[in-house]
């Protein structure tokens, strides 16, 4: 790469990527439920993002544009911290103008 190339991609290169509108959060593994369609049960739960964290990813600029997130699993209110996901998400994204939550229904 020449040395004009290289200073494009560093300095204009990324006013011209397209920032995401949408965003899915999956907030866990885990699920209390055994559906045929998914199988995301059988998957080994791993570790998470602590609330803190996901704040922090989701401050970053790139972010910014955000207008609908979804909150996602597994079955996301089996967290401990859900609500501290949500705030999470809801206090980082300030373009946010809707939140969805998948969920199955059943009582965690």
């Amino acid at each position: 790469m020449k040395d004009r190339e290289r200073l494009f991609a560093y300095y204009f290169a990324p006013l011209l990527l397209p920032r995401p509108r949408n965003l899915c959060v999956n907030a866990t593994l885990k699920c209390n439920g055994r559906c045929v369609h998914c199988g995301i049960w059988r998957l080994p739960a791993g570790p998470e993002f602590a609330a803190a964290e996901l704040a922090r990813a989701l401050a970053a600029p790139f972010f910014q544009r955000i207008e609908t997130a979804w909150i996602t699993g597994g079955e996301p209110t089996l967290r401990p911290d859900f609500k501290a996901v949500v705030s999470a998400v809801t206090k980082s994204l300030s373009g946010l103008v809707t939140l969805g939550l998948a969920t199955n229904g059943l009582d965690p």
